[in-house]
C-alpha cells in the first residue's frame, strides 16, 4: 500500500532537453555524466604590462608583467626617456637591473 500523500510523478526530459538546446544556442554545453574534461578556455582579464622601477642606490630594479597571451620566445628591450639602456633583447625574464641609473624623477612632468 502506498502513502496517500505520495504520488509518483512522471518525469519530464522536456525540460531537460530545453535547457540542453538553450545552452547549445549560447555556445556552452551543458554537464554530462562523462567524465571531466579540460577546459579549452580561459577566463582572463585585461591588464597591461604593470611596471614597476624601484631604485636602490645603484641602480634601478625594473619589472613588468609577463602577460598570459606573450608567446614563449617573446624578448623585450627597456627604454628610459626614449633611450634603449638594454643591449641585447631581454628573454626568459620580466627584469632588468639598470646600473648606474640615477633615481626615477619625483615631479610629475619629468619622465623617467
Amino acid at each position: 500500500m502506498t502513502h496517500p500523500h505520495r504520488h509518483r510523478r512522471r518525469r519530464s526530459v522536456l525540460p531537460a532537453a530545453l535547457a540542453a538546446a538553450a545552452l547549445a544556442g549560447a555556445g556552452l554545453t551543458a554537464l554530462s555524466d562523462t567524465p571531466a574534461q579540460a577546459a579549452t578556455a580561459r577566463q582572463v582579464e585585461k591588464l597591461d604590462r604593470g611596471v614597476v622601477s624601484v631604485y636602490n642606490g645603484s641602480g634601478n630594479l625594473v619589472s613588468w608583467r609577463w602577460l598570459g597571451t606573450d608567446p614563449d620566445n617573446v624578448a623585450f628591450n627597456v627604454y628610459r626617456a626614449g633611450t634603449k639602456v638594454n643591449s641585447s633583447p631581454i628573454t626568459g625574464t620580466t627584469t632588468y637591473f639598470h646600473s648606474g641609473a640615477p633615481p626615477r624623477p619625483t615631479t610629475p612632468s619629468a619622465r623617467w
